[in-house]
């Protein structure tokens, strides 16, 4: 789907056979609020990245912002009915496997991060869509691998979401542990200055929770 404002003549996706209301319900397009009667691309201007179950299966989209005067870094689909943000993690229909074989699944935050883990070789990686971590997505978690590692962003975001997953990982039967990156380090920006091994070393050297949060407060 090419950027910005489009006519039902000029959309691949019209093309593809695809009717207006498809595309409003799928949430690829809105209508205009100046241009009554016309309808734009979503997520127009950004890079867009498929969000899959565990089959594979393309649910949504979520979308990063190229440009600094974005209002919003990322955008996802609305929720609709096969899409609930809620429910899956970024990456799991990759993971899966890896995740399986390994016994432990690494949670990040951000798209470019799982796909920077990945390309690193690094395959049992998966990320949240937001850091708002919910209780399907820790139930998916579990299901994925017996022992999650929280390689979240060193920031206040990051930190936070490592409290709600620790409170939500009481409900489920599986080891949490977390990798410490370096203050103000994201796993991608950490892989690019230190490389793939440093990263492993990260993970391999992970806290159980509960040590890692009293060390942090001591």
């Amino acid at each position: 789907m090419r950027l910005g404002f489009f006519s039902s003549s000029a959309s691949p996706s019209r093309r593809g056979g695809f009717s207006e209301k498809e595309l409003l319900e799928a949430g690829l397009v809105q209508r205009s609020s100046d241009q009554p009667g016309r309808v734009y691309d979503r997520f127009r201007s950004r890079i867009t990245f498929p969000l899959c179950d565990r089959r594979g299966r393309v649910l949504g989209f979520g979308a990063r912002a190229m440009r600094a005067e974005d209002a919003a870094k990322y955008l996802n689909s609305a929720e609709s009915e096969i899409f609930h943000k809620r429910q899956h993690v970024f990456g799991e229909n990759l993971a899966s496997g890896p995740a399986a074989k390994a016994g432990a699944v690494v949670l990040c935050e951000g798209y470019t991060d799982v796909l920077a883990m990945h390309q690193a070789g690094i395959e049992n990686c998966v990320g949240l869509m937001g850091t708002a971590l919910t209780e399907e997505q820790v139930a998916e978690l579990a299901r994925l691998a017996p022992t999650v590692v929280l390689a979240l962003d060193a920031d206040g975001a990051g930190q936070e979401a490592m409290m709600k997953a620790a409170h939500l990982a009481g409900k489920q039967r599986f080891e949490l542990r977390v990798a410490a990156l370096p203050p103000g380090s994201d796993p991608a920006e950490v892989l690019e200055r230190d490389g793939a091994e440093a990263v492993r070393a990260l993970l391999d050297a992970s806290l159980p929770f509960v040590r890692f949060r009293v060390e942090r407060i001591l």
